[in-house]
């Protein structure tokens, strides 16, 4: 659990153009007084944030849970709770309420091929 405010720090390495090619981002916070220290690459979720923009369903919030390797994803806030749900032959369960698709949930998602 989340315990503390943390220190953000953000350095970038540039080519001699002077254009950034690549953004770190270190993040330290405490957890039950373990300092733990995540980096991040900041153009992986730039390219996130591009193909959320080309969604067809923009307003959504997720969350990931690396554990059991699935992507919620919720279309309303608060998550409304499903009355039913389907799992399609690509592992995706798609959660309903009066049936309205209210969220999907991607399951295996480490495993999931790129289709370039």
């Amino acid at each position: 659990m989340y315990t503390g405010l943390g220190k953000l720090s953000i350095q970038s390495e540039k080519w001699r153009s002077g254009v950034v090619m690549f953004l770190n981002v270190k993040f330290c916070y405490e957890i039950q007084h373990f300092w733990a220290i995540t980096s991040i690459n900041i153009q992986s979720y730039l390219n996130f944030a591009k193909m959320i923009h080309a969604l067809p369903q923009q307003d959504f919030w997720t969350a990931y849970d690396a554990k059991a390797d699935i992507l919620y994803i919720n279309f309303y806030q608060p998550s409304l709770p499903a009355d039913d749900s389907e799992l399609t032959d690509n592992d995706v369960i798609i959660r309903y309420q009066a049936d309205k698709i209210i969220g999907l949930s991607i399951l295996n998602v480490s495993k999931i091929q790129s289709s370039q």
